[in-house]
C-alpha cells in the first residue's frame, strides 16, 4: 500500500513538472486567444450596411414613394436587394443619385437623364467636370427640340 502511494505521488509530480505537458496547454491558450481575437474582428467586420425602403427614401427627400418606384422601374435607380415580401431595398448611394436626377429634371426628360447618368457611370466618379460640359451640350440640344425649354446658350458667344 505504501509503495502504490509513493508511485502515484511520483507520477503526478512528473506530470505537472514535465515541460512536455505544459507546452500543449500554452499552445491551447494561444489558440483560444487567437480564435477569440478573430471572432471579435469578424463581428466588427460583419456589421450589415443600412438598406432603405422606398418609403424611407421618399420621406427623407420629400418625394412620393411612387416616384421612387417609377425611377427604379425605368432604371434611373437600382435596388440592392428585396425583402422577403418583395419590397425594394436601396443603399445610401441612391440619395446622391436622386439628388442628381432632381437637378437634371429642370432641363432634361427622364430618358435623357438616364442616358446622362449611364454615361457618367461608364466614365467613372471623377468625370464631373466633363459631365457638366456634356450636360450643357445636352441642354442646348434639348432646347432646340423643345421650344418651351429655356435656351441657356449665350447669344453673344
Amino acid at each position: 500500500m505504501g509503495m502504490g502511494n509513493s508511485t502515484d505521488t511520483g507520477a503526478s509530480t512528473d506530470r505537472t513538472s514535465s515541460p512536455l505537458r505544459k507546452q500543449p496547454i500554452t499552445e491551447y491558450l494561444r489558440h483560444v486567444s487567437r480564435a477569440q481575437e478573430t471572432a471579435e474582428r469578424d463581428v466588427v467586420l460583419s456589421i450589415p450596411r443600412k438598406l432603405y425602403r422606398a418609403s424611407e427614401i421618399a420621406q427623407h427627400l420629400a418625394i412620393t414613394r411612387q416616384t421612387v418606384h417609377n425611377y427604379a422601374t425605368i432604371g434611373l435607380i437600382t435596388e440592392e436587394a428585396r425583402t422577403p415580401g418583395g419590397q425594394r431595398l436601396f443603399d445610401e448611394s441612391v440619395f446622391g443619385r436622386l439628388f442628381r436626377i432632381h437637378q437634371l429634371k429642370r432641363t432634361h426628360r427622364l430618358h435623357e437623364i438616364r442616358r446622362i447618368l449611364d454615361e457618367q457611370e461608364r466614365r467613372g466618379p471623377h468625370a464631373d467636370d466633363v459631365a457638366h460640359a456634356s450636360d450643357m451640350a445636352d441642354v442646348s440640344g434639348s432646347a432646340a427640340r423643345d421650344p418651351q425649354m429655356k435656351d441657356t446658350r449665350r447669344l453673344d458667344a
